[in-house]
Parts: structure tokens; sequence; C-alpha cells
């Protein structure tokens, strides 16, 4: 296994574990649509400084956990806010040549890539303010209780463990390879990274089945079923304290989409 905490362990060691799921995935969904519907980034840039501030701070996460698990889909944000920055032509804020292309930076490639960077990160925030606090049987819990129809529940449950099977399964055959001198030069290397890959098909695709006969004798009828350990109290301090911070917020997203966007 991997030496960084894995999703799991991080949502059973949260500050916010006790805290009402239905609140959560309430609070969670409140901030990625106003962060997705307003006109203006200041409030995405905003709500994610919110969210990781209260994952980093209440929920008692650790900054590098937190960086590590937030890096790939900054760097894939990052990537595509660049293309909208940079346009075709001359003039604008900014203008220079790559490959005999004539690139710029205009107010409004300017404006639409920050527009998609704010909404973006405050909608990637939530989802990690929710994941980082709330296991994934809860939420499922709460997505039955919406009248989701199970097969889409099972299925979600059960691609979230094949995807860290997956991710175990790799971080061995990677150690393995690596104790052997398997990335010694760069021929070696890229043979290892191909029978690594060809391995990892090959027994992800016999976890699959394993898995699957495992849920046949035991009666799989088509519904996973989890039971519910501890029911949660919703105190008036904890009512109160999502009553005023969704209200403050709504009134910060009608102020700032009366704004510009920059």
């Amino acid at each position: 296994m991997s030496s960084h905490p894995s999703i799991d362990s991080l949502c059973a060691s949260s500050g916010l574990r006790k805290v009402c799921p239905g609140i959560k995935c309430f609070f969670a969904l409140y901030c990625m649509v106003l962060s997705v519907a307003g006109n203006s980034p200041w409030m995405g840039f905003f709500l994610a400084a919110l969210l990781s501030g209260t994952t980093l701070l209440v929920g008692k996460i650790s900054p590098g956990s937190y960086l590590r698990l937030m890096s790939i889909p900054l760097g894939f944000l990052l990537i595509s806010c660049l293309t909208l920055l940079v346009d075709m032509g001359q003039g604008g804020l900014w203008h220079g040549s790559l490959l005999g292309i004539s690139l710029c930076i205009t107010k409004v490639s300017l404006s639409q890539a920050a527009l998609a960077l704010g909404r973006s990160l405050g909608a990637l925030c939530a989802l990690y303010f929710l994941s980082l606090s709330t296991p994934v049987p809860e939420i499922i819990g709460i997505l039955k209780k919406l009248h989701v129809p199970s097969f889409f529940t099972g299925l979600m449950y059960l691609v979230y463990r094949c995807i860290f099977i997956l991710f175990s399964m790799h971080h061995s055959m990677k150690t393995a390879a690596k104790s052997r001198l398997g990335f010694g030069d760069y021929h070696t290397s890229l043979s290892s990274v191909g029978k690594i890959y060809a391995n990892l098909l090959h027994r992800s695709y016999n976890s699959a089945m394993e898995m699957f006969h495992a849920m046949e004798s035991r009666c799989f009828q088509g519904e996973i079923t989890f039971y519910e350990f501890q029911k949660y109290k919703t105190t008036k301090k904890q009512k109160l304290l999502f009553a005023v911070t969704s209200i403050l917020l709504l009134i910060l997203f009608i102020f700032l989409s009366q704004k510009e966007s920059l």
C-alpha cells in the first residue's frame, strides 16, 4: 500500500466525521451551485478558500495530504484554463509568437479563463469537502433517501472500491519493479512500464471476477445494502451555523453577480 493515507482513512480521522452527512451533502451541493452559477470568478475563489480552510482547520486534514489529492485535478484545470487564456491573433494585453503562430491574451480571454477557473475551483473544493469528511457508504445512504435507483448507487460503490484496488495493485507492482532495478535506464523502464500495465489489466479482470463470485455467494440480488452503524443527531448550533452560512453566501453571490467578472 502507499505510504500516503487513503481517502477512507482521512474520512475516519476528520474532525467533521460526526456531523450529520445530510447537512454536509446539502452544503457541498449548495456551494457547487453557487460556484457554477455565478458570473464572477471571485465567488468561486471565495468558496474555494472557505471550503479548503474548513477541510484543513476544522476537518484536521494535513495540508500535504490535501495538496497531494488536489494536485492531479488542479493540474488538468490549469491546463484547461490556459487554453482559454491564450488566443490566436495579435494585440490585446499581450501578444507573441510560438512556432510562427501569433498568440495573444485579450481582456475577453482573460475574463473567460478566470471565470472558468473560479467556477471549477469552487466546485472542486466543495467535492473534496464532502469526500474528505463523509465516507462513501454514508453518501450512498443519503442518495437512497433521495430515491436514487439502487443500480446507480451500487455501481458507484463498486467503481469507487475498484479504483483503490487498482491503485494498490499498481503500487505493489511498481515497488517490486523498483526493488529489482526495473527503472535503471530508459529501455528497462519502458519495458517495466509495459509489463506492469499488462499485468495490471490481467489482475484487474481476475479481481473483478472474484468480486462478482463473492457477491453471488452471498446471495447478491442486484442491490448492495449498508448497515447504518450510527444515528447522527443534528444540534441546534449546527443547524444555526449552516443556515447563517448559507444565507451569507447567498447574499455574497447576489452582490458579486452585480459586479463585472474582472
